[in-house]
């Protein structure tokens, strides 16, 4: 639950960074 959670969230950073570039 904990790895999994903590994996949403780093997704989450990385789609930030997606659209941030773009």
């Amino acid at each position: 639950s904990k790895r999994g959670l903590r994996l949403k969230t780093v997704d989450s950073c990385f789609q930030d960074l997606k659209d941030s570039r773009l």
